[in-house]
């Protein structure tokens, strides 16, 4: 069975890790084999990745998967 729950991660700091990994749009989204659309909208915050895409994300903006909700925590705590 396929884990599909979402990765509820901050969309701003999705854009971030991929504009500082120097990646475009076009080239994250097909390293990590999703479509240009798709990778638009998590960065949108319209829609989530699953945690199995997450895992991809990490390992390709070579991020920790815990970085992906630190903005999230730091926006309920201030």
């Amino acid at each position: 069975m396929v884990n599909s729950t979402e990765a509820r991660i901050s969309n701003r700091l999705l854009k971030w890790a991929r504009e500082k990994s120097a990646l475009t749009l076009e080239e994250a989204s097909e390293k990590m084999g999703v479509a240009l659309e798709c990778l638009a909208k998590w960065e949108k915050g319209d829609t989530f990745p699953t945690f199995e895409q997450l895992d991809k994300i990490s390992e390709l903006y070579r991020m920790p998967v815990r970085m992906f909700y630190l903005c999230e925590l730091k926006e309920k705590i201030f």
